[in-house]
C-alpha cells in the first residue's frame, strides 16, 4: 500500500459527516428533478445480480463510525468499473475496484491517507441467464493475494435471493468475505435491500475473526434520456459481531452508473 502522514486535526476531514449527509439530499433531488423514470426494461434486476453482462461505473462512498480507541471514524471510497467478454456459450465478468482509504492512526490527533489494494475480479458464468444463475472466478488483490471467488443468484419475481463468496490467501492473509444478497423490487423504481458483507479473518484470535454487519440500503432508479441508467442507494448497517475497536456502525452512499445496460 501506498500512503502519506496527516498531521490534521478533527476539523479537517476527507469528507464529513455534516457534508456527506446535505450531499446525499441534494443529489437526490436534482436526480428527481432531472432525470425521468425508466419505463422500458426494469434495470433493478440486472443490477441486483453481480454477474449480470452489463457496463457499470460504480462510486461507492463509505463511513465507518466511532472505530480506534478514539471513536473516530474511517472513510472508504470505493472507484469500481464492471465491463464484460462475451465468448461463445459464455461471458466474462470483470470487476476492478480502487479503493481510497482516509483512517485515524493510533495517535490521537493524526489522521492517514492512503490507496487500498487494486482488485480485480472476473467471473465466468453462461450467456444464457434464467431465475438460477452461477458463476466462478479468481479474486486478485495486489500486490499481496488472490483466491477464488463464487456467485449463487437466485432472481424470481420480484425478489433477488443469493449470496456473493471470496476466500483469499496470501502472506499473513487467509480471508473468507461472504455476502449475502437479499433485495426486494417495489414499483419501478424503487428496490430494499438488507445485510452486507461478512468477513472472517481466520489468523486473527477466535474473538477478532468475525465481521457481521445488519442494516438495511434503499436504492431509487433514474433513467436519464434514452441510454444512461443511474441508480443511486443509501444504506446504514450496524456491526453486530466486530473485532476489538472496529467501527460499531457505517452507513453508505452509492452511485452505479450503467454505460452499457
Amino acid at each position: 500500500m501506498l500512503f502519506q502522514q496527516c498531521n490534521c486535526g478533527d476539523a479537517v476531514r476527507f469528507i464529513d459527516s455534516e457534508l456527506m449527509l446535505v450531499f446525499v439530499i441534494v443529489l437526490l433531488t436534482a436526480l428527481g428533478v432531472s432525470i425521468q423514470p425508466s419505463n422500458e426494461k426494469d434495470l433493478r434486476k440486472d443490477l441486483a445480480n453481480p454477474v449480470s453482462y452489463n457496463q457499470i461505473l460504480t462510486s461507492d462512498f463509505t463511513m465507518h463510525q466511532n472505530t480506534d480507541p478514539f471513536n473516530r471514524s474511517q472513510e472508504i471510497w470505493n472507484l469500481q468499473g464492471k465491463f464484460y467478454s462475451l465468448l461463445d456459450e459464455y461471458v466474462i465478468v470483470h470487476y476492478t475496484t480502487m479503493p481510497l482509504i482516509f483512517q485515524p492512526m493510533d495517535d490521537e490527533n493524526r489522521n492517514q491517507f492512503k490507496t487500498g489494494n487494486f482488485e480485480y475480479r472476473g467471473y465466468i458464468t453462461s450467456k444464457k441467464q434464467g431465475d438460477w444463475v452461477f458463476a466462478v472466478g479468481p479474486d486478485i488483490r495486489m500486490f499481496n493475494s488472490g483466491g477464488l471467488a463464487v456467485v449463487v443468484i437466485y432472481q424470481p419475481s420480484i425478489f433477488t435471493v443469493g449470496g456473493e463468496g471470496v476466500q483469499i490467501w496470501g502472506e499473513d492473509i487467509n480471508q473468507t468475505e461472504v455476502k449475502p444478497i437479499v433485495s426486494l423490487r417495489l414499483g419501478r423504481k424503487t428496490t430494499i435491500g438488507m445485510l452486507d458483507t461478512i468477513t472472517v479473518k481466520w489468523l486473527e484470535e477466535k474473538e477478532n475473526r468475525w465481521t457481521i454487519p445488519v442494516g438495511l440500503e434503499v436504492g431509487q432508479l433514474f433513467r436519464a434520456q434514452d441510454h444512461l441508467p443511474v441508480n443511486v442507494s443509501f444504506g446504514a448497517f450496524s456491526n453486530v459481531v466486530r473485532p476489538d475497536n472496529a467501527s460499531d456502525w457505517y452507513w453508505r452512499l452509492k452511485v452505479d452508473l450503467g454505460i452499457s445496460m
